[in-house]
């Protein structure tokens, strides 16, 4: 009868909780522009890609199956010769809010220099200490860098040893002829959007992820503390003008507002009232590009 009991307890827990599977990724890779392109090919690229991302164990940590992250992948290819593909990808992942239905967006970013080869008769696999596949790596270090950023927005810095493993892979990738891994490859690539996150006179930027949803959103959706909860989050917004004012190109104050600016004009046009005239003023000074965007929350 003990043993029976045993049995069915770990049966239970065997089904609820997920081991070493962290992310939940839907994945699509399209290729629009090639006519030719293997219609057989695709659909496994995807699913080995998908798997890859899906089912390797990238923390020590145990998810429950509801704790996943949820993020998606879509790969575009605009050219394909000899196995060898390029294109672009883009990555996508929303934070859950506490106490709500709403999935906070924190990153939304198209990788422009994607290339690698592949073939079907080869599985995607990683390594931490070699870099096996271009492709392998993009998943690899992307999936990190997911991790990192849903770790900050919980506690504060605790994305960091998930942001160094996306480092080692971009230091492993530095000896490869692949683009985006290397400082002289542009100014906004892999190697600049890992190396700003780490950036010791960044960490305003680490600082506001954190504010911004644990003190700030997390608190939204409680009547009593959405004023307290909106005056966090222009605090950690405000922050990021010393970024600026240290670096006004920092890559990573592109990359956050690419993904947050549409949120943040929602949240200030409306609820309760507040005095948003710094705030505006530092966003078009920080974000100059949707300067015009941010004149709707003075028009609230």
């Amino acid at each position: 009868m003990f043993k029976n009991i045993i049995t069915l307890v770990c049966s239970v827990l065997l089904t609820s909780v997920s081991y070493g599977q962290e992310l939940n990724a839907t994945v699509q890779i399209l290729a629009p522009t090639l006519p030719n392109a293997n219609t057989d090919l695709l659909p496994n690229m995807q699913k080995a890609f998908e798997n890859l991302v899906n089912n390797t164990v990238w923390t020590n940590e145990i998810y429950e199956v509801e704790e996943r992250i949820e993020c998606s992948f879509i790969i575009t290819l605009d050219a394909a010769a000899n196995n060898n593909y390029s294109g672009t990808m883009q990555i996508s992942y929303s934070r859950p809010v506490y106490n709500s239905n709403y999935k906070s967006p924190v990153l939304s970013y198209i990788d422009k220099d994607v290339s690698f080869s592949y073939l079907e008769s080869e599985p995607l696999e990683y390594s931490e200490n070699q870099v096996r596949n271009n492709l392998s790596a993009l998943s690899a270090f992307y999936a990190y860098l997911i991790l990192g950023l849903d770790k900050d927005t919980y506690s504060l810095n605790g994305g960091q040893p998930y942001y160094l493993k996306a480092q080692n892979i971009v230091n492993l990738s530095q000896s490869g002829s692949y683009r985006g891994w290397k400082s002289f490859d542009g100014s906004r690539n892999r190697f600049w959007l890992i190396d700003n996150i780490l950036n010791s006179g960044f960490s305003d930027i680490r600082n506001c992820y954190y504010d911004y949803h644990r003190n700030g959103l997390d608190l939204m959706f409680n009547e009593t503390k959405q004023a307290q909860a909106k005056n966090t989050i222009s605090g950690a917004l405000i922050s990021l003008q010393t970024i600026y004012q240290k670096r006004p190109n920092a890559y990573i104050l592109q990359v956050f507002f690419d993904a947050k600016s549409d949120e943040i004009v929602s949240l200030f046009k409306d609820g309760p009232n507040m005095d948003t005239s710094k705030l505006v003023n530092v966003l078009k000074q920080i974000d100059g590009a949707r300067n015009n965007k941010y004149e709707a929350i003075v028009k609230r």
